[in-house]
């Protein structure tokens, strides 16, 4: 997977949800609720992992790059990833 990011991909949760869903194979997705203005610190995903802003927005920054993304926004990060 490569790190990407749509924009006004769109999308209720429910229909959210069972698009992050893996087909034909057992997986998982995690709902996430921050509150306005949490950061979270650096960190590495040891997975590729997927973040659909359903509401608000989201300012991340990847190799020194500061990206802004919001509502109905997909963001791919590929494992190993350090942002």
């Amino acid at each position: 997977m490569e790190t990407k990011i749509q924009q006004n991909f769109g999308g209720k949760m429910p229909q959210v949800i069972e698009e992050l869903l893996p087909k034909g194979k057992t997986g998982s997705v995690e709902v996430q609720r921050d509150l306005p203005y949490k950061a979270h610190k650096q960190h590495t995903h040891p997975n590729d992992e997927v973040l659909h802003i359903v509401a608000g927005s989201l300012t991340f920054t990847i190799d020194n790059v500061e990206y802004e993304c919001g509502e109905g926004d997909r963001i791919s990060l590929q494992k190993k990833l350090t942002a």
